[in-house]
């Protein structure tokens, strides 16, 4: 097998555990962010369930736009952007004490999806 077939497949693998690492980190951490932010800012589960279903509607809306930008340009770009998006979007998660602002921060970990 040639040197840059196996640095490829090599690239894949390593992008496709990221991706799944990554989505595992901000979809199963919703439970736990929900009950925390319900304690501590006296939300309902209501109001943590709907923010986080904005996320995923989010997600379902910019997945065909993501999927063919994937295609055309390749993952690099996007890949990296939504990494840091995700970053953000913890970071937002974990500062704000506003509904708004926590909603947006479930709507930056919804959008940022390659």
């Amino acid at each position: 097998m040639p040197e840059s077939t196996r640095g490829q497949r090599s690239l894949v693998w390593t992008l496709a555990v990221l991706t799944t690492v990554s989505y595992g980190a901000l979809y199963y951490a919703q439970p736990l962010l929900a009950v925390a932010a319900e304690h501590e800012r006296g939300w309902s589960r209501t109001q943590t369930g709907l923010a986080f279903t904005l996320a995923l509607l989010v997600t379902a809306l910019i997945a065909p736009r993501v999927g063919r930008a994937l295609d055309a340009r390749g993952g690099r770009v996007l890949v990296g952007g939504g990494a840091v998006l995700g970053g953000l979007a913890f970071v937002l998660l974990a500062c704000t004490s506003s509904y708004p602002a926590f909603v947006l921060g479930w709507l930056l970990a919804g959008g940022r999806w390659p």
